[in-house]
């Protein structure tokens, strides 16, 4: 996938070739390096790499801060349902910090397994 965007790249005339990648929370330390290496290979820097619920979380305060309040801290629940994994995660913002309160993976139920249920079901 990489090269493909790096390819991508050079057709387009892009002359900068750092990334910022996000990637799953539950992602060992060897399945990260793994990422940094593929970046290697793809020759990209790649300048930072994200958690996924980290990045959704920047997003969130970043774009809501105008709206938070300084003091009473705003409670939000994100869900991630991908094919098959699932992600939920709280996190706590005020208008100067977002933080991470709590978070559940599995990898192993996903949409997928839903509409497994539902086929059943209805079938």
């Amino acid at each position: 996938m990489l090269g493909k965007l790096r390819s991508i790249i050079e057709n387009n005339n892009v002359s900068n070739k750092e990334a910022v990648i996000s990637c799953p929370s539950y992602y060992t330390d060897s399945e990260r390096k793994a990422l940094l290496d593929a970046c290697k290979i793809a020759e990209f820097t790649c300048v930072r790499l994200y958690n996924e619920s980290a990045a959704i979380t920047l997003s969130y305060g970043l774009f809501r801060k105008a709206e938070l309040d300084a003091l009473t801290p705003r409670h939000v629940v994100f869900l991630d349902f991908g094919h098959s994994k699932s992600s939920v995660f709280l996190a706590s913002f005020t208008n100067t910090k977002g933080k991470i309160l709590s978070q559940f993976h599995d990898r192993n139920l996903g949409v997928r397994d839903i509409d497994w249920i539902l086929i059943n079901k209805y079938d």
